[in-house]
This record gives C-alpha cells, sequence and structure tokens, in this order.
C-alpha cells in the first residue's frame, strides 16, 4: 500500500475537522456567524480538491440530518433583520460558499450522490417552498443592491451561482414550478446579468446564463404546458395536391377512445413492451407519417413522438402480433409443436407448453427469478440423456438473455430473460448467495425426458399480470401456459433507445432542434458556428494536421486559407472544404463516397477538436459508429496520431490493440471511494431484503386459499376465529388424531350446518365476523371463506405493490453507485468511443459528462431514433459523416420502410442525415468529399456513371498490380442456371439459394488460393442473400476455415442458425490441409465499409418472372459495388 503523504494527511485532517462541526442529530450547538463562516469555507475548500473520496463524504455528511440541521441554520440567518452591509458579508462568505458547493458539477453529475443531492434541495424547498423563499428572497435583495451601487464583474458570477441553484431547486421540487415567489428572484438575476451583458457577451460563462435561464423560465412557465393536449393545428406545407386517408390520433385524442390500457398521446406514458389489452386489441395502431402538418404535436416534440412511436411498431410491434397469434390458439386440447413461424409477420417463434412456474428466488447477482417447468419437445424424450444434452448444448434455443413471454389460457401475459439454462435447489431461504449446487440435484432442460427446465428473471416488474401469474395456487390452477421465445430477440437492443426517446420527449431538451425540424412558416435557420467556438478571440488551432510553418487558424468572421491548408497537409480540396465546414458549422454533415476518405477526415477533425479543448472547456468527445468494426478502426486510427485519453465503451471490441482502453480493463484497476463502498453495500443490502419480502409475499399469494394462508390473515384480523380454526379439539372438546388435522378448513367447510341454523335467513358479512364459526349454515361458511381469501389476497397485493416500488428504485440507485466508478473513468477521458447500442444503453451516464461534440461515423445507416438518442441536451457541435446513397437503416417490418409503396408514408429507414439533405424545405448544407483511393478505374466507373458524377480516382488506385489467375480485374459472369426453388418447409422464406453458383464460387476461390500470391484472408465472398450464405458457409467449409462477422452472426441466430461453425456433411478433399485458412463469408449490407484485395460476389436471382430482388435499389446496387 502506498504510504500517505503530508498533503493527504493535512486533507483528511481537514476532512474529519469539518465533519465534528456537524452533529450526531437533528440537534445540537448552535454555530456562531464566525463558525458558520469556517464551515461553509472549508466546506466549499474540500469540493474543490476535485477529490471524489472527500466531495462524497461531505455531500454524505451535509444531507445527514445533523447536516441538514446546519443547513436549515444557514437559512434562518438570512432571515434576521441585518444591514445591508452585514447581508453582503454573509453572501459572501456563507451562503455563496454553500450554493457553489451544490452547484459544482462533480456535486450535480455524480451518479452515485444524486439521491443524496436531490434530499438536500428537497430539504433547501422546505414546506410550501418556505426555506427557498426565505433564501432566494434574501439572494435577491443582495443583488439587487449589488447591481445598484457596486457593479462589479463579480456580479456576474454570483448571479450564474444563484441561478444555477435555482433551477435545481426547481427540478428537484416538481411543485416549486406553479409557485409564484420566484418570478421577482428571476428578474433580478436577468437584470444582473443585462448589466454585464457588454463585458460577458460570447463567453462560455454568458452562454451557461443563457442556457439556464431558459430552463428557469421553462419551469416556472409549465403551468401553461400541463393543459390538456389538444390535435394540432399546423398549417400544411404547400405540397402537391394529394388524396389524403384519415388518421385516427392517440390515447384520449381517438374519436373512439383509447384503444388499450397502452395508448396514450404521450409517449412517456407508454410502457415499452406490450401489455395483455393491447395485444389483444384489433384497432390499428397510431402510427404518425413523415409529414408534420398530421402530428397531434408540434415541432421536436412531434418528432419524437413520431420516431418513438415507428421503432416501437417495428420492434416490439411483431412481439406483440406474435403473441397474440398464440394467445387466440391457446387452449388446453392443444399440442404445442416447438417451433412455428408465423408467416403473417415473418417471424420465427419457439413454444414451449404444459409450462409451470414452480418456484420465485432472489440471487445476489440476477436478483428476482423464477424457475420454469415445461413439457420436453417429444422428439427429445426419445433420446438418451446423453444425446438430449448435445441437441440443447447446440441448439440456439432458450440461450441467456434470450427474451421470452409466458402467455396463459386466461389472457395473461408476462416477458422474462434467460438467466440461466438450468433450475435452481429450492431451499427454505428465499435468497440464494452462493454459485456451487449438487447438479444432480438441480434439475436443467436435458436433465429429465418428460421436463425441461429453465431459470427465467423478471424484466417488466409494472406489469400487473405478473401477481396473477406467479401469485397462482398450483394445485388449484387448471390454467394453461406456454411460453414464446423470439429468436434472436435481445431486449437491450431496442429498449434503452426507447427509454431514451420518452426522457428526452418528457424533458425536450434537444439540440438543434430548429434545423432538424424548422417551421416552414417562417424563413429557413441557417446554421452557425458552435456556440463555445462564438467566444472573443477563440479560433480552432490547426496545428496539429498541417506541417511546421506560420500558424493556420480558423476563426469566426476571418477569411480563412484554404489553399495554405491543402499545401500544408494531406488533404485534398473536397477534404479541406469539408473540414473546415465541420469545424465551422454547429451540425456539420459531411458526405462521401466509398472510399472518399469519411473516416480520415473525422481523425483531421479530432485532432483539431482537442488542441482547443481546455479553452472551450470541451469535456469528452464523443465518437459513435454503427459497427464495433468500424468503432475499433476510428479508434485505432487515433491512436497511430497520438491520441491516449481514449476509452472504448463496449465489451464486442475485436482490437487487441484497444483493449487496455476498454472501459472495463480501466475501472477493474480502479479504486472505489468509501462512500462508493458503503452505498453499493448498503443498497445491494436494501435489495436483497426487498426481494426477499417480494419472494415471500408470492409464497404467500400462492397459498392464499389454503389452511396456512387463512391462519395467518386471521391471526390478523380476526383472532377469535383463528383460535378455533387453529383448535386442535373438535367441538366434543376431543383431540383430532394428528393425520386429520391438516384438513380442518376442509372439514370445516364441508361440515353439515349446526342443528338449529339451516333455513335461516343468511347473515351479513359483518355478523358473521362476531358468529362461532360452528354455528354457521354451509352457506354462510363458503361466503366467510371467500371473504377471508380476497381480503388476504387483496392486502397481499398492495403490500406487493409497494413493495415492488421500493424495489425498483433500490436497483435502479444500486446500479447508479456501481456506475460511478465508470463515470469517474470517463470524465478523465478526452475521446470516448461507443456504437449506437451502447450510447442509448449509457445515455444517462454520457448526460453527466454535459459533452459538447459529438462525431457520429455511418450516420446514412442509423436510424433516426438512434442519431436522436445521440443529441445530448449539452451537444453545441456534432458532425456527422456518411453516405445515404448507400446502405440506408435496416427495419424489421417492411411496411414501415421507404422501399414498400405501403410504407413510404413512414419513411422509417430514411436516416437524419438522409433527410436534412435531401429535404427540400431543410436548409442545412453538406461537404461530399470527391476523390477515392479504394477502387481501379474499371470498378468506380460503374459508380461513377450512376451516382457520382463528380467522382475521381485517386493516383494511387492507377498503381495497383494486375489480377493473378484471371485475365480482367473486374469480371461479370451471366449464367442461366436457375436460383433453388422456395421451400414453405424451410426457414428464410424471404431468402434465397442458387448451388450453380455455390460451386461456382468454391472453385474460383481454391483457384485464387492456388496461384500462390493470395492468401484466403485476402480474399471475401459476398452475397445478398443469408440462405446463400448458409450454403455457401457449409459448401466452402469442407476447403476453408470460415469466417462471419458479428452481424451475420446476430442475423443467424435470430433465425435460430448456427453461426459459429459450418457443417461436416460432406468430406474432406484431398487438398484440405493445404488450403485449410481463414476466409471471409458476409452478406453485402454487413460488409459495407471493409475492404479486400479479391472480391467474389455471388447475386443468386435466376428466374423466369426475371426478379433482381436484392437489387431493385440504387442504394444496395451500390454498396455491391464499391
Amino acid at each position: 500500500m502506498a504510504l500517505q503523504t503530508s498533503k493527504d494527511m493535512d486533507k483528511d485532517q481537514e476532512l474529519d475537522r469539518w465533519c465534528r462541526m456537524i452533529p450526531r442529530s437533528g440537534g445540537g450547538r448552535h454555530l456562531s456567524q464566525k463558525q458558520k463562516t469556517d464551515f461553509y469555507q472549508t466546506c466549499h475548500r474540500l469540493v474543490h480538491l476535485h477529490d471524489a473520496p472527500i466531495t462524497h463524504r461531505v455531500i454524505a455528511e451535509l444531507a445527514s440530518e445533523g447536516g441538514l440541521y446546519r443547513v436549515a441554520e444557514l437559512v434562518k440567518l438570512t432571515e434576521q433583520s441585518l444591514t445591508v452591509g452585514k447581508k453582503t458579508e454573509v453572501l459572501e462568505t456563507i451562503v455563496l460558499p454553500f450554493l457553489e458547493v451544490m452547484t459544482h458539477k462533480d456535486v450535480l453529475y455524480s451518479m452515485m450522490l444524486e439521491q443524496l443531492v436531490a434530499n438536500i434541495y428537497v430539504f433547501l424547498c422546505g414546506i410550501g417552498g418556505r426555506r427557498s423563499f426565505t433564501l432566494f428572497d434574501f439572494l435577491a435583495e443582495v443583488l439587487q443592491f449589488q447591481l445598484d451601487s457596486n457593479l462589479t464583474e463579480a456580479l456576474y458570477s454570483k448571479s450564474l451561482t444563484t441561478l444555477a441553484a435555482l433551477l435545481k431547486v426547481l427540478e428537484c421540487n416538481q411543485t416549486a414550478s406553479i409557485m409564484e415567489g420566484f418570478h421577482h428572484v428571476v428578474d433580478t438575476i436577468q437584470a444582473c446579468l443585462d448589466a454585464l451583458s457588454n463585458t460577458f457577451q460570447g463567453t462560455l460563462m454568458e452562454q451557461a446564463a443563457s442556457h439556464q435561464m431558459a430552463k428557469v423560465r421553462r419551469h416556472l412557465d409549465y403551468g401553461l404546458k400541463s393543459a390538456p393536449l389538444q390535435p394540432t393545428t399546423t398549417t400544411a406545407p404547400n405540397l402537391a395536391a394529394a388524396f389524403e386517408i384519415s388518421q385516427d390520433g392517440p390515447g384520449l385524442l381517438s374519436s373512439a377512445g383509447p384503444r388499450h390500457d397502452n395508448d396514450h398521446s404521450q409517449i412517456q406514458d407508454i410502457k415499452i413492451l406490450p401489455t395483455s389489452q393491447e395485444i389483444y386489441s384489433l384497432r390499428t395502431e397510431y402510427l404518425p407519417t413523415k409529414d408534420p402538418s398530421r402530428w397531434h404535436l408540434p415541432g421536436i416534440e412531434g418528432l419524437l413522438d413520431q420516431q418513438f412511436r415507428l421503432l416501437r411498431e417495428d420492434t416490439v410491434g411483431q412481439l406483440r402480433d406474435s403473441v397474440r397469434t398464440v394467445m387466440e390458439s391457446l387452449n388446453p386440447r392443444d399440442t404445442m409443436d416447438l417451433t412455428d413461424t408465423d408467416h403473417e409477420i415473418g417471424l420465427r417463434i419457439h413454444k414451449y407448453s404444459k409450462v409451470v412456474l414452480s418456484s420465485v428466488q432472489f440471487h445476489k447477482k440476477t436478483h428476482l427469478r423464477v424457475m420454469a417447468h415445461f413439457q420436453q419437445p417429444e422428439h427429445l424424450s426419445r433420446l438418451n440423456g446423453a444425446d438430449r444434452r448435445k441437441w440443447w448444448d447446440t441448439c440456439k434455443q432458450l440461450q441467456l438473455d434470450a427474451l421470452v413471454c409466458l402467455v396463459d389460457s386466461e389472457g395473461h401475459c408476462l416477458f422474462f430473460s434467460v438467466c440461466d439454462r438450468k433450475g435452481f435447489r429450492q431451499a427454505d431461504n428465499t435468497v440464494f448467495h452462493g454459485t456451487d449446487q449438487d447438479e444432480t440435484k438441480v434439475p436443467n432442460l436435458w436433465r429429465s425426458p418428460e421436463q425441461a427446465t429453465v431459470t427465467l428473471r423478471l424484466i417488466d416488474m409494472g406489469n400487473q399480470d405478473f401477481k396473477q401469474i406467479l401469485g397462482r395456487d398450483l394445485a388449484a390452477s387448471t390454467v394453461e401456459q406456454v411460453i414464446v421465445e423470439f429468436p434472436g430477440v435481445l431486449l437491450p437492443s431496442f429498449q434503452p433507445t426507447l427509454e431514451a426517446l420518452q426522457h428526452m420527449s418528457r424533458h425536450v431538451e434537444v439540440p438543434f432542434s430548429n434545423l432538424l425540424l424548422p417551421n416552414r412558416e417562417s424563413d429557413p435557420v441557417q446554421t452557425c458556428w458552435p456556440a463555445y467556438a462564438t467566444q472573443p478571440h477563440f479560433a480552432f488551432d490547426l496545428g496539429p494536421i498541417v506541417t511546421e510553418g506560420e500558424p493556420l487558424y480558423l476563426q469566426q468572421n476571418v477569411a480563412f486559407d484554404l489553399n495554405s491548408l491543402k499545401d500544408r497537409s494531406t488533404l485534398d480540396d473536397a477534404q479541406c472544404e469539408a473540414l473546415v465546414g465541420a469545424l465551422s458549422r454547429n451540425l456539420a454533415l459531411v458526405q462521401g463516397p466509398p472510399g472518399t476518405g469519411k473516416s480520415y477526415i473525422a481523425v483531421q477533425a479530432v485532432k483539431v477538436l482537442l488542441k482547443c479543448r481546455e479553452e472551450a472547456e470541451m469535456n469528452p468527445i464523443i465518437c459513435v459508429c454503427y459497427t464495433n468494426h468500424a468503432l475499433d478502426q476510428f479508434l485505432e486510427h487515433l491512436l497511430e496520431g497520438g491520441t491516449k485519453q481514449i476509452v472504448r465503451v463496449g465489451s464486442r471490441s475485436q482490437s487487441t490493440i484497444l483493449k487496455p482502453f476498454n472501459l472495463r480493463e480501466i475501472t477493474t484497476k480502479m479504486e472505489r471511494t468509501k462512500t462508493e463502498k458503503s452505498e453499493v453495500h448498503l443498497s445491494a443490502v436494501k435489495l436483497e431484503r426487498e426481494g426477499k419480502q417480494i419472494v415471500d409475499l408470492f409464497h404467500k399469494l400462492k397459498q392464499v386459499g389454503t389452511l396456512e394462508g387463512v391462519l395467518q390473515y386471521l391471526e390478523v384480523e380476526n383472532s377469535d376465529h383463528y383460535d378455533q380454526l387453529k383448535s386442535t379439539e373438535d367441538a366434543d372438546g376431543f383431540q383430532i388424531a394428528q393425520h386429520q388435522r391438516g384438513d380442518r378448513l376442509k372439514r370445516w367447510l364441508e361440515a353439515p350446518a349446526a342443528p338449529s341454523y339451516p333455513g335461516q335467513p343468511p347473515r351479513s358479512l359483518e355478523e358473521l365476523t362476531e358468529t362461532d364459526l360452528t354455528h354457521m349454515s354451509s352457506s354462510e361458511r363458503r361466503v366467510l371463506y371467500e371473504h377471508w381469501v380476497l381480503d388476504h389476497r387483496q392486502d397481499l397485493t398492495e403490500q406487493l405493490d409497494h413493495t415492488i416500488g421500493r424495489y425498483v428504485k433500490t436497483e435502479k440507485n444500486l446500479v447508479k453507485c456501481i456506475q460511478e466508478v465508470d463515470l469517474r473513468c470517463l470524465e478523465e477521458a478526452q475521446v470516448i468511443g461507443i456504437t449506437t447500442s451502447g450510447l442509448a444503453r449509457n445515455v444517462d451516464l454520457l448526460r453527466r459528462l454535459k459533452p459538447k461534440v459529438l462525431i457520429y461515423e455511418e450516420a446514412g445507416e442509423i436510424l433516426e431514433a438512434h442519431t436522436l438518442t445521440a443529441f445530448l441536451p449539452s451537444i453545441e457541435h456534432a458532425i456527422l459523416i456518411g453516405d445515404h446513397e448507400q446502405l440506408r437503416p435496416g427495419v424489421q417490418n417492411y411496411d414501415l420502410s421507404l422501399e414498400n409503396p405501403r410504407g413510404e408514408k413512414y419513411s422509417l429507414d430514411v436516416s437524419t442525415f438522409e433527410r436534412l439533405i435531401a429535404d427540400p424545405d431543410i436548409d442545412v448544407p453538406h461537404d461530399t468529399l470527391q476523390t477515392q483511393r479504394r477502387m481501379d478505374p474499371s470498378i468506380s466507373d460503374l459508380i461513377r456513371q450512376t451516382l457520382y458524377p463528380s467522382l475521381k480516382d485517386h493516383d494511387s488506385v492507377l498503381a495497383y498490380p494486375a489480377v493473378t489467375g484471371i485475365r480482367a480485374r473486374l469480371y461479370w459472369l451471366d449464367h442461366r442456371e436457375p436460383e433453388t426453388k422456395e421451400d414453405p418447409t424451410q426457414v428464410l422464406q424471404n431468402s434465397h439459394s442458387n448451388m450453380f453458383e455455390v460451386d461456382l464460387v468454391q472453385a474460383l476461390a481454391t483457384h485464387f488460393v492456388r496461384q500462390g500470391v493470395y492468401e484466403s484472408k485476402d480474399i471475401v465472398i459476398l452475397t445478398p442473400y443469408m440462405r446463400q450464405l448458409l450454403k455457401l458457409r457449409d459448401m466452402l467449409s469442407n476447403t476453408f476455415e470460415i469466417v462471419l462477422g458479428d452481424k451475420d452472426e446476430d442475423d443467424l441466430a435470430k433465425e435460430d442458425l448456427e453461426a459459429s461453425g459450418a457443417s461436416d456433411t460432406k468430406p474432406a478433399g484431398p487438398h484440405r490441409a493445404m488450403l485449410r485458412q481463414r476466409m471471409r463469408i458476409s452478406t453485402v449490407d454487413n460488409f459495407q465499409g471493409e475492404e479486400s484485395r479479391v472480391v467474389i460476389i455471388s447475386l443468386v436471382r435466376s428466374n423466369e418472372e426475371k426478379k433482381c430482388g436484392f437489387l431493385r435499389t440504387s442504394n444496395r446496387i451500390n454498396v455491391l459495388l464499391r
């Protein structure tokens, strides 16, 4: 352990001294004004040391009962009748240091301190806002005095601190927004800021003040926004006349009322996963078109609403429709097949029948989990144990994290994810601590020929159906239950993005809103310089990308010499213009045909941006790519250029170079602070306690109608009836035999009525609660018993609701405490690299970093929903790089695609990048790169003559050596061999194959390798169709070791096909050992952006109907040819 330095000892001693000034309870001695000054100035010094353990300890102490007592003292001090001079002294020495602590970035943006900080601000507000009115009245009075008598630049900083504290009070106290007492405070702060506006004009402080003032005013005007939603009456743009079909609005805006319990006009009220009512609903869901004039919400709120609803329909919609099909066909007589394909929606599903949920348990790692048993598939029940295990081990079904839905014949549904392919030992305790279990006693998927077992994780705690399903009495239930699995569908692939859109809709802080969706009735909005670049004397220093010589700067309102940049850098003309545009526009678009150096421009831009990082207070630059491969390449280029403070977020990196820069690698070596350790431990203990209580409540729900359950209820509600039912004596005073005691509830219910009671009118429930159990008729006993069961179930359900609420809150807090180390690591980074899906999963983490610059590669392939989530509120400068002429974003539902005439009105697969370039009503300029450095001219001619007439060839592509083993560098082989006809029994019904081309491709690949010039890794084989990919893999695996990319493996997983290796259906040829090397096979779409020396393409289609399929769109032709 490293020795503690004297400086560290001084800090610790000062912290301990400060902590001793906080009483251990709500009382304690009052501090004099001198002591208060010392208390808050020491607190200020400690936090401004930027030492995480110290900051955590300070805020934890302030949020304690004793710390809040000191805060209350501060507020009371501002109530006293003091002279103006004395008030100024209190402001300077006590109040401002406290507010500067509470608005410090290390305090406000910490994930672990979030709840503690909120508690302090809630306390500061007080009941009815009394404390905050007192404090901010005091601040306004002193600020006004200084404005009138002693105007100095320091007043601006004080006003900004006051404004930041007021904003946080409003954010942490929802009712504070409707209090009128803050308006004069805001007016005073605004007057102070305006008085010094000339001095601070354009500075980062002025930008921060403007931003925070806008947010404060938005909070105070919130009452106006809370009026009931009405359909918008936006005037439609002047478009060509077209026949319009009326569209029913969402939720209460629908003329027929809400479609179901998950149909709402506000997307933040919509549950991500479908509810039972939604699944059963036959009414068409509300899906906004691409025409803003028909949206029910205006502006950027309407865009967020549209993208949420379309993305949810594209992802969740297919799950909803599949579950509906199963529900409609479900009844106890059905014999469920193991697999099925819904041809209506094209989603492959698996169904498992006769499901029983036997036990709920809390586990340290997986938290709440449930053990599910189902009937072993018929063909597996005939196999021996070893073969059955082999089948389950090699199949792709019920893999970890697979999404499944439990449906029953009563119409309930509940979503889970798979957390273990075996069950768990059922013990007396409801919390499982260890990992070692006796495997011979634990049920699993293969052990029993009659029944398979799997462990599921609860993922939908807000679904009310789970109380019905998990609280069901197994012994008395006749309900049929089925598990539906959706192969390849993972909840993390869409849930984080949808939740991020909901968050954005709730807060509506989207940068570039006026550019993303301009008001068509007003003048077009122009792009401008990034806000941080408009501060006085700021200039981009291009020194990192030019040769030595005179300094070269890019500055607003100053002429720039493009020729100098071209002469002193490695950039061509178009690249120079693109780089200048990327740096000087707040929303910059760079389009680049294949091989023109789009990523190179991004790397050069990062180098320039990092040079001015401190001056711009830039925080980490966020670099986003669609694929892991592209992200790895981009970050490796930055490392080669000398950038070392890089953090790569995500676990699917294939780069060994980037391994030391992976977030997980770095944080495993970081020490947690004492406060972090304490908070993680306390949250984990609390979560375990809440989880154990939930498990116990579920157990009680299952037993609610049994003797045990009835006795639990009566022990609390009716002690007389409890004593009678629990008694071991019969009515005559004789002891009941031991083996008969368990039946006493049943005997009481079925016992004949007492002789004096038959035929009498039934008594009320109130009377029965006061009546001896033996003095009731049979019908009265049944009525009383049903009341017990109903009342007990209702009570347990209410307890369960409250416990689940606490559990969910604690679980979220635990995640934030664990992520605090991630946050501290990312704060030290200069560049953060992350994929689109990774950004959505970590969006809360990234928001707290307050980044100003976003670089988005492959922007033409990204769904608009994903792009919007990357526009964090703090972003001032976004550079989108891509090519909308290449591959569009992928969608699951063809009815939402631009390529489908029915889907053109939605155009979900049109990216933000394409929309901004192609929409004539949007005036966002873009730069196009023009010189390609990848293709031989004979190949580039194919796209030059069709899509890129200005495309030029760099000199380097003219020097490629001749291809060995074939005469022409570009060769088209035309044949008349038909494609394989569709087989309705096979998967991939929308895919195609051609065995003639499979044989031909194998012959060509073998021929190239035999030339001795090309290794198999130099060759890639492409095809548009997944079915052809499978055929090629099976054939070529006899000769080569086949490699598939991550995206191809994911696509195969969705179809439940083996993606990790080739089959051995054919014997290896005599030359197999010689040629056994790695060769890449890929679909065309999934190879975009990558290169290879030799490319063999199998286009597959050959039919009498002359259907070209994949090649019907220019974008895919472009991807194929590049």
